[in-house]
């Protein structure tokens, strides 16, 4: 029996595996299996029409978003590239071959394809970022400040556009650019999903907040979401999940039967490493398209679109074991965090956590915008937290980043009794 949230685990689309005939209308069906949680048996219905023939309006669009939300590369370029075939003189799909392209980490094919969009549509403001932020990826600065120029002369409030100039300003030297850059973009939107108001604080042009913006982490794991897992265990060799499953065992707390609470949980990583532990297992994070991922897991009692700080200040339940596996990094000052999560635990609770280190006093923005804490500092606020230590490794290495590996502190903290018990 399937849990609620849970979803069918994600695997290659293989046609003529569906048991059901393809009914009349063959969008009408695949929207009814996304609503029920089933994407990829949706877009595997719409992909076996493609092939069959079905062009209704729409059809190539609805099905690219289908394969890209079920994260089938392999099927959504080819899927674009037959609709570019088909339509050689449309801007339009040479722009959605781009983007796909470029998720897909063939960002050389990409620029290319979206070189080609804009000739088509010098005009479009939408093709012209999609390729200022190809060049980006490319590291190719320079023709990337031209082509967001290009897009701000059509669009001179597309808020991304001015953030990513100032990402490329940033790399070529030109603080003083890239910072008028950022405050464009940070005016035209106050929510901040490009997370400018970090990138200011990098260049001392505004004071550093006490922790990312929800609005920038929300946007940024929404577009990390499908192919997260990928990136994160082949490309960066993540150990999160591992390190905090070794550091658990210093809690001395019973095999099974916890209730136990996943902050800032993404695709599930570190559920799957507790769930056999787990009477209750439930996962909380600000992403929506990460708690999609996490629900095809089909590991969680229970998933929460929220910020954890929120969650944690609102829900009743008590838990046994709180993970936060590469969340923390997204906060300055631990002291709110490590206070409401105190509030949650049951007596003797165990609170398991990985942060980046740095050597600097307390907590400092790094390049990668987010926060790297101080050995010394994240003893002190553990301390004042109401917390002791059962495990605090200071030389970890939770994953590799730029072929370099990322220092970490992994801990594994108890609640103490309250002071006047």
């Amino acid at each position: 029996m399937r849990r609620d949230g849970e979803r069918e685990e994600k695997k290659p689309i293989i046609i003529g595996e569906t048991a059901e005939a393809l009914p009349s209308d063959p969008l009408d069906e695949a929207m009814q299996l996304k609503e029920q949680g089933r994407t990829d048996l949706a877009a595997a219905h719409l992909l076996q029409a493609w092939i069959g023939g079905w062009r209704e309006p729409y059809a190539a669009d609805c099905l690219l978003d289908l394969l890209q939300e079920a994260g089938q590369w392999d099927a959504a370029v080819s899927v674009a590239e037959t609709a570019v075939a088909e339509r050689p003189d449309s801007a339009h799909f040479r722009h959605r071959l781009g983007e796909v392209l470029r998720l897909a980490g063939r960002v050389e094919v990409a620029v290319e394809t979206l070189r080609e969009a804009a000739y088509l549509a010098p005009d479009s403001a939408a093709i012209l970022l999609s390729y200022g932020r190809a060049l980006l990826d490319l590291e190719n600065y320079p023709d990337a400040v031209a082509a967001l120029q290009r897009c701000l002369r059509c669009d001179p409030d597309c808020a991304e556009a001015h953030a990513l100039a100032g990402e490329a300003w940033v790399a070529l030297g030109m603080a003083d650019r890239a910072g008028r850059s950022f405050q464009t973009a940070l005016m035209l939107d106050p929510e901040d999903r490009a997370g400018t108001a970090l990138r200011l604080a990098r260049l001392n042009a505004l004071p550093p907040p006490d922790r990312a913006p929800p609005a920038y982490v929300r946007y940024l794991f929404d577009q990390y979401a499908p192919t997260f897992d990928q990136q994160l265990l082949e490309t960066l060799d993540y150990r999160g999940p591992e390190l905090l499953a070794t550091a658990a065992r210093a809690l001395s707390l019973p095999e099974g039967g916890l209730s136990i609470l996943d902050l800032g949980c993404g695709t599930g990583l570190c559920g799957a490493a507790f769930r056999s532990k787990a009477a209750w297992l439930e996962g909380v994070d600000l992403s929506p398209g990460m708690i999609a991922e996490a629900g095809r897991r089909g590991i969680y009692d229970r998933l929460h679109t929220t910020d954890i700080v929120a969650f944690l200040g609102e829900t009743t339940r008590r838990y046994d074991l709180i993970v936060a596996g590469d969340v923390l990094n997204y906060f300055g000052d631990l002291a709110p965090v490590l206070a409401v999560v105190r509030s949650v635990l049951v007596p003797e609770g165990g609170f398991l956590f990985s942060l980046e280190k740095g050597d600097d006093a307390a907590f400092r923005l790094a390049p990668s915008r987010r926060f790297v804490h101080a050995v010394a500092y994240v003893h002190d606020e553990i301390e004042a937290a109401g917390f002791s230590v059962s495990s605090f490794d200071e030389d970890a290495v939770i994953r590799m980043e730029a072929r370099r590996p990322v220092p970490a502190i992994i801990a594994a903290l108890k609640r103490t009794p309250d002071p006047d018990r």
